[in-house]
């Protein structure tokens, strides 16, 4: 499967949290060497899906849920 037909899937209604399932297993991954990044109640089956699930600037129902969250934009680091 192309990029381009994963994209087709994704927006045809498969979902997030399917197609983070189907790239972990096309990759040989483990489930808990994927994460994922979420802010909204569409992501939150993603979010548990993932072996870490980080709610970014989230609503509160999807903070609750997730493994890990970030609540600032002051992040440090290198720039290129």
């Amino acid at each position: 499967m192309h990029a381009y037909d994963l994209l087709l899937t994704l927006a045809g209604g498969l979902g997030a949290a399917l197609l983070l399932g189907y790239l972990t297993q096309r990759l040989g991954l483990k489930r808990e060497e994927t994460l994922a990044v979420g802010d909204g109640a569409n992501d939150i089956a993603m979010l548990e899906a993932a072996g870490l699930g980080v709610a970014f600037h989230a609503k509160p129902m999807v903070r609750e849920r997730a493994g890990v969250r970030i609540v600032t934009n002051f992040i440090v680091g290198k720039t290129a």
